[in-house]
């Protein structure tokens, strides 16, 4: 009797500890129901006045609830589930740790209504003169911010930052999403960016080292140490990523993926790093870009591999270079791997340029795979330089008015010289010319009067459009033509002979204006017994016109 008693005692008690462990845990724990963080820990935006609805302005509730957290030493602010509109720049302090319910567009979204920097940390550069104290520790996690497609100032502005943290958040919207200057040691995980950037030239994410331009109109120190892992960059309308001014070292991108056919920039572009780390990271390129879209200028000492991809309606992409390694780039092992159809594989010879001089190029270790999507096999091809340039003679100073630029094919005899020349005899400005390795040829020349000259076949793929009328009329030379609007009927004009003549087409003859001996005017509704046009035989207005040519059965 006395054990069946113990044992009732003992799993009631039991019972009460699981009750009170679980009631704790409740309280502490975060929640799937926008209760999470509801503890003496973190403050809730919306306790301190936020409505998160997208029409208020929260701002000032923001600020508030930050205030609060640094008086009464508080690490967690909180932001349920809403649209919580900014209007002016929220400065983040040390150690804070500001997260959200969830990224989507129905979870915390920070949407920005003025052209201003939502949240901005700045502490002291290491390079002032007074106290050198960066803000540090503070961290992002599980929210949206939208940009409101405004482009002028950056969304987030992270400048003498160290030890920060972006974890599972969002940026969209146009424009610059983040900029860091002076950031150090510190990590972007499992982030998105979508809609960065813009057409005009500003990327969706800046790493900005000495020299990096006059934005805030200072000069700071360099970037380093940043990592970016797991991290999607989409459909951005600008430079996805890019470092600017010099000396940014050790930035590591592990696991992340570029993709964007909206963009008319380079999607990467990495200016004067060292240490540059990239693995398992993945460029789809397809876009109207401009220029090179996987840029490495004056990178040393870096480990890079990149796959980037083609797909069959991305066939005009494989006519251009898409990585391009020029300047003071040495002593990095870069594997390039790419996915091409089948039918692309032949132009694999053209796929980086470099303007670098044999040396340096062979500094670096440079691999590059090419698989196909029929047979999903890796290919090993040698790395071509499609320009290689003559550094003896790549500018040639002749004159004050004359400079020329040699081009050479690695492989090939011969050169082409292109430049602007002084005018001798022949008044040549400008020309192009190509040397085979056994004569010289003059494929193309401009005047000083800008008429061109362009000797040999000729092949054009598009439309010509004969210029109409100009103000002065081009000087009698054979072959010269053009369309002459002088009169109610246009005419082709054509030199022949050192004297120009023409022809046009219409359903009667002349009855006004100015017309030359000899001119022709073809009948466009021509009938049984009338005739297939009219010759002028008498210069005047509108001179004298004889039908030729007639139409009998």
């Amino acid at each position: 009797m006395l054990n069946k008693n113990i044992k009732r005692i003992l799993f009631i008690v039991i019972i009460c500890i699981i009750f009170i462990l679980v009631n704790y845990t409740t309280k502490q724990k975060v929640n799937n129901n926008g209760n999470e963080y509801n503890n003496e820990n973190s403050i809730n935006v919306k306790r301190i006045g936020a409505k998160g609805d997208g029409k208020s302005d929260d701002t000032q509730a923001i600020i508030n609830a930050i205030k609060k957290a640094i008086d009464e030493n508080i690490n967690t602010i909180y932001f349920p589930k809403g649209q919580y509109a900014v209007s002016k720049t929220i400065s983040i302090p040390d150690s804070i740790h500001i997260v959200g319910d969830g990224r989507s567009k129905n979870g915390t979204v920070i949407k920005r209504t003025k052209d201003i920097t939502v949240f901005q940390a700045k502490g002291n550069s290491i390079t002032s003169s007074g106290e050198k104290n960066k803000i540090s520790g503070f961290m992002f996690e599980n929210m949206l911010f939208n940009t409101g497609d405004l482009k002028k100032q950056p969304y987030m502005d992270l400048t003498n930052v160290a030890s920060f943290r972006i974890y599972n958040c969002l940026f969209l919207g146009k424009g610059r999403q983040l900029l860091i200057w002076e950031g150090f040691d510190s990590r972007i995980v499992d982030t998105d960016f979508e809609w960065g950037g813009d057409i005009d030239g500003i990327p969706a994410v800046e790493l900005r080292s000495t020299d990096g331009g006059d934005l805030l109109n200072k000069q700071y120190e360099y970037t380093n140490q940043i990592y970016f892992q797991g991290c999607r960059f989409e459909s951005y309308q600008g430079t996805a990523l890019t470092t600017t001014g010099n000396n940014t070292n050790e930035i590591n991108i592990d696991n992340c993926k570029f993709e964007s056919i909206d963009t008319k920039q380079p999607h990467i572009i990495f200016n004067n790093c060292s240490s540059l780390n990239i693995s398992n990271t993945q460029v789809c390129l397809g876009g109207e870009e401009k220029g090179y879209p996987i840029q490495f200028n004056s990178v040393v000492n870096s480990n890079i591999e990149v796959n980037y991809e083609y797909s069959e309606w991305q066939k005009k992409q494989v006519e251009i270079e898409p990585i391009s390694i020029t300047g003071n780039t040495r002593g990095n092992y870069m594997r390039f791997r790419s996915f091409i159809a089948k039918d692309l594989l032949y132009k694999v010879e053209n796929l980086i340029y470099t303007d670098m001089d044999e040396n340096t190029f062979n500094s670096n270790n440079i691999d590059f795979m090419v698989g196909d999507y029929d047979n999903n096999k890796w290919k090993k091809y040698p790395v071509n330089r499609i320009i290689k340039y003559d550094d003896t003679s790549r500018l040639e100073i002749k004159s004050a008015s004359e400079t020329s630029f040699k081009l050479e094919r690695e492989g090939y005899k011969g050169y082409w010289d292109v430049g602007r020349l002084e005018a001798k005899e022949e008044d040549i400005n400008f020309r192009i010319v190509h040397n085979d390795g056994i004569k010289e040829t003059v494929p193309l020349a401009i005047d000083y009067k800008d008429q061109v000259s362009i000797n040999g076949n000729t092949f054009f793929s598009g439309t010509i459009n004969l210029k109409q009328t100009p103000i002065t009329p081009p000087t009698d030379r054979d072959g010269t033509i053009y369309v002459n609007t002088s009169n109610d009927i246009p005419t082709i004009s054509q030199s022949i002979n050192g004297e120009y003549r023409n022809i046009s087409y219409n359903e009667n003859q002349p009855t006004s204006g100015t017309w030359k001996k000899g001119t022709i005017i073809y009948n466009t509704n021509p009938e049984l017994n009338s005739y297939i046009g009219w010759v002028c035989t008498e210069t005047g207005s509108p001179g004298k016109w004889n039908p030729f040519g007639k139409i009998e059965k």
